[in-house]
């Protein structure tokens, strides 16, 4: 017999699942990877964090996550570089 959810672990695949469910390609694939591969190290507090987050409209949140906006104060700073992180490096000239 399986074991029963918890509530975080519940709360978890509904995240991971709207990461990878996004309608705009750059957002889906960068929140796909960042919750792959960081979604169970997340504290309760960081998981309603992330919720926050991606409740953004795609083209805000990939403006933001570009430092092409404005970041809003009540986000969290620190996820939002940990996300920013799974952004491929730039291309090296020269």
């Amino acid at each position: 017999m399986e074991k029963p959810l918890d509530k975080d672990e519940t709360y978890r695949r509904r995240l991971i699942m709207a990461a990878h469910r996004r309608g705009f390609l750059e957002a889906e694939l960068i929140l796909g990877r960042f919750v792959d591969r960081e979604i169970m190290n997340l504290s309760s507090e960081e998981l309603a964090d992330l919720e926050r987050i991606m409740a953004l409209e795609d083209l805000d949140l990939w403006e933001i996550i570009c430092r092409r906006k404005k970041t809003p104060p009540d986000l969290n700073l620190e996820l939002l570089e940990k996300i920013r992180g799974m952004l491929p490096a730039p291309p090296v000239s020269g």
